[in-house]
């Protein structure tokens, strides 16, 4: 196992659901890399997006580099950016109508 997010509305909510988690782990037999551990973060990056109180939002990086994509010359090049700009399409009202244009 890789990652494991705990969200809390409070930090007392996170501590909670986070000795829950760890006491779980124990249990069964699973250990974590404290080297590798950050804990009551207020904002992280995962799966290629920003997770905060406010919500998820694009990962800026994304955004920069569909940006600073130089424009298609050939089909493979334009299914590229195709797959990069969908990943906006959750963030970007009447995605599909723009991309039409």
């Amino acid at each position: 196992m890789d990652d494991i997010l705990i969200w809390g509305s409070t930090q007392e909510e996170h501590d909670q659901r986070l000795t829950e988690v760890c006491k779980r782990l124990k249990n069964s037999g699973m250990t974590l890399n404290a080297k590798k551990c950050i804990f009551s973060q207020t904002s992280i990056k995962c799966l290629g997006h920003v997770i905060d109180g406010q919500g998820i939002h694009p990962d800026p990086d994304k955004i920069a580099a569909i940006e600073n994509y130089q424009p298609p010359t050939n089909k493979k090049e334009l299914k590229q950016l195709l797959g990069m700009a969908n990943y906006l399409a959750r963030f970007v009202p009447n995605y599909s109508d723009i991309l039409f244009l």
